[in-house]
């Protein structure tokens, strides 16, 4: 609950459960459910004023997925062995491939793979405003 009140979401779930984008502009998937394209909002930034761009999503993605041998992710790195890469497009883009379907993606990037007992969090600071 605590964590909920540092840091925002890539997506957030809706009134119906959906995923819906929240620090992103879209989250859209190929037919495949494949690949996924992530828009981020303009103007958001960390309480810093450093700007939230596709570099740090792409770096956070390859932190849960523990690519960092430094900072391996002991515990999340089990649930993103489905992404076999995390492409910066432009500034505000991610492309997200993955080895099989991934319908369920957007849920993900809300939960970041977090056991239920963590609750919910991010890697991306609540205080990230949009201006």
């Amino acid at each position: 609950m605590v964590a909920q009140t540092i840091y925002d979401t890539l997506t957030i779930p809706d009134a119906e459960g959906n995923y819906v984008p929240f620090l992103a502009e879209s989250v859209e998937p190929n037919a495949e459910y494949t690949e996924w394209t992530i828009k981020l909002r303009d103007g958001v930034t960390f309480h810093d004023g450093t700007a939230l761009d596709s570099t740090v999503v792409k770096n956070n993605i390859d932190a849960w997925r523990g690519k960092y041998p430094a900072r391996k992710a002991l515990l999340t790195q089990f649930v993103y062995t489905n992404i076999a890469a995390v492409e910066v497009v432009d500034d505000l883009t991610v492309k997200v491939t993955t080895t099989t379907p991934w319908p369920s993606l957007p849920s993900y990037l809300y939960y970041q793979g977090a056991p239920a007992s963590w609750g919910r969090h991010s890697s991306i600071p609540r205080s990230a405003t949009r201006t």
